[in-house]
C-alpha cells in the first residue's frame, strides 16, 4: 500500500517538526532526502529514505552524513 511506503509533506513536517521551507532548504543543501514525484502535483518521501536520514541524525547529530548517502542514490 502506498500509505505504508510513503509520507506526504504534512506528515513529514509533523514527524520532524520542520516547516515546509526548512524541509526544502535542507533538501537543496543535501541534508534531507529527495521527494519522489507521485503525479503531476503530488510528491512524497519514501519511508526507507526517511529511515536512512534518521539513522544519520543519530550517528552524526546534524544530518550532514546524509549528503553522502543522498549523492550516491542520485
Amino acid at each position: 500500500e502506498i500509505e505504508k511506503r510513503f509520507l506526504r509533506l504534512p506528515q513529514v513536517m509533523e514527524r520532524y517538526s520542520l516547516s515546509e521551507s526548512t524541509i526544502y532548504r535542507k533538501r537543496r543543501s543535501g541534508e534531507f532526502p529527495k521527494p519522489i514525484q507521485l503525479g503531476d502535483r503530488a510528491i512524497a518521501w519514501a519511508i526507507t529514505d526517511l529511515q536512512k536520514y534518521e539513522k544519520t541524525l543519530k550517528e552524526v547529530g546534524d544530518g550532514s552524513a546524509y549528503r553522502t548517502l543522498n549523492h550516491v542514490r542520485e
